[in-house]
């Protein structure tokens, strides 16, 4: 049985572990190079940077990892072992309890 995730303020969601999935990287990606405003320094700058400035235990699994573009990437690789941890099952799913319950919490969702 599918259950709703529980209604959660931002501010409350900050020093927990979050997954972060690649579509934070993919707004306005058709327009990328035709208008400036999707540009990624300029989303970078709007939105990705205060994102992972904001949260302090960010999961991104190494499959969404290598989806990212090499821009991408890159500004992802600068937190690496700040507040960003690469993860995939093998070293995580099932042995932490944390990313656990966030994998299970998204997965139905997910087409895997």
């Amino acid at each position: 049985m599918i259950t709703p995730l529980k209604k959660t303020a931002l501010h409350d969601l900050l020093n927990k572990p979050i997954l972060f999935d690649d579509n934070i990287f993919m707004v306005g990606i058709s327009d990328r190079i035709s208008d400036k405003n999707c540009s990624f320094e300029n989303l970078k700058k709007l939105y990705i940077e205060p994102l992972f400035e904001s949260f302090t235990d960010i999961y991104i699994h190494e499959e969404v990892y290598k989806e990212l573009d090499d821009e991408s990437r890159a500004f992802v690789d600068t937190y690496v072992g700040r507040n960003v941890t690469i993860v995939n099952e093998g070293n995580l799913y099932g042995r932490d309890p944390q990313y656990t319950t966030i994998f299970n919490n998204i997965a139905p969702g997910m087409n895997l």
